[in-house]
């Protein structure tokens, strides 16, 4: 059985890459190989550490990981690590680039770089489009909450669209860690008292806190992505949640993934998020047809196929 070092070289503990990460761990699992977790430091540890989403990862130094022959892929690489990022492809690892935000990456060689979003590889010409993977939970549904939003808080996930419909009488439950800058800056000088309910770092989380709601809301967008998926709809699909996000992320995006009115409902600040509930709760026949329609979204994420491509594109 192949053994693969899935490095991550960043710091972030919540959020998408760390979720990536566990996902495509699951990915090559199933596609038949060894997957280990690799972070980088200054030492090369004798034990794992916790990683979170119920895997063990071990600290190396870059040079320890080279020097152990398994080939290499990168699944995320923040602006602090993004000389060990290029070490390592320079010598044959190869590297996934999530969004138009990694910037620190642009001298990465587009050959050994894959990208999740197809926005993506239209910005890089000559790297690899393979969707995320994501291993179904298939949670029991028991819709006991109202709307969640179970994102981190943060600039790019536009929170604060989803506390003006709650202004605006929309029944929301905002999950997830914050980032301080954006609560300080965007948040407290609107809403003071505002504070997120926490969002565990175990591997089914999301999936399971989806089961519970009847509506999920993502407003994520970044500037020139979209289209695509993100981990936060497909546990929303996984769960048979109907899905809110945020219109920046399909116009301009036809003939993706992301389809306002066919497996999702999109909207552009609060009030339209709250007519979009609105819609839902009157209208179960547009919520059925949303699911229905995302279950056939969700199966382009299969993890052993995409595992499968991920074999293809090392060449191992």
């Amino acid at each position: 059985m192949t053994r693969i070092a899935l490095a991550y070289l960043a710091k972030a503990k919540y959020g998408g890459w760390p979720t990536f990460t566990r996902h495509l761990h699951a990915a090559l699992a199933a596609a038949g190989a060894k997957p280990v977790i690799r972070t980088i430091g200054a030492r090369t540890a004798d034990m794992p550490h916790d990683f979170g989403h119920g895997l063990m990862a071990r600290r190396m130094r870059a040079e320890d990981l080279l020097k152990s022959g398994m080939p290499i892929l990168i699944a995320a690489a923040d602006k602090d690590h993004a000389e060990q990022a290029a070490e390592l492809v320079a010598k044959g690892a190869h590297i996934v680039v999530h969004d138009p935000a990694e910037k620190h990456l642009a001298g990465i060689p587009p050959e050994r770089t894959v990208v999740i979003r197809r926005s993506m590889q239209a910005r890089l010409a000559g790297a690899r489009f393979i969707p995320h993977p994501y291993e179904r939970r298939n949670p029991q549904r028991n819709p006991i909450l109202p709307a969640i939003a179970h994102s981190r808080v943060d600039f790019d996930k536009y929170t604060h669209l989803i506390l003006d419909a709650v202004d605006l009488g929309a029944d929301i439950r905002i999950f997830g860690a914050p980032n301080p800058m954006y609560v300080h800056f965007k948040i407290r000088p609107k809403w003071p008292d505002f504070k997120s309910e926490p969002f565990p770092r175990d591997a089914h989380a999301g999936a399971d806190l989806c089961a519970t709601a009847r509506t999920v809301i993502d407003m994520s967008a970044i500037k020139n992505d979209g289209g695509g998926s993100q981990y936060a709809f497909l546990e929303a699909w996984d769960a048979r949640a109907p899905l809110v996000i945020n219109r920046k992320w399909v116009d301009g995006y036809d003939g993706d993934e992301m389809k306002h009115g066919f497996n999702c409902l999109a909207a552009a600040d609060g009030a339209e998020i709250k007519a979009c509930l609105d819609r839902l709760a009157s209208n179960r026949d547009l919520a059925n047809h949303l699911v229905a329609n995302a279950e056939t979204t969700l199966a382009l994420h299969d993890p052993k196929a995409i595992g499968l491509q991920y074999r293809t594109v090392m060449g191992v």
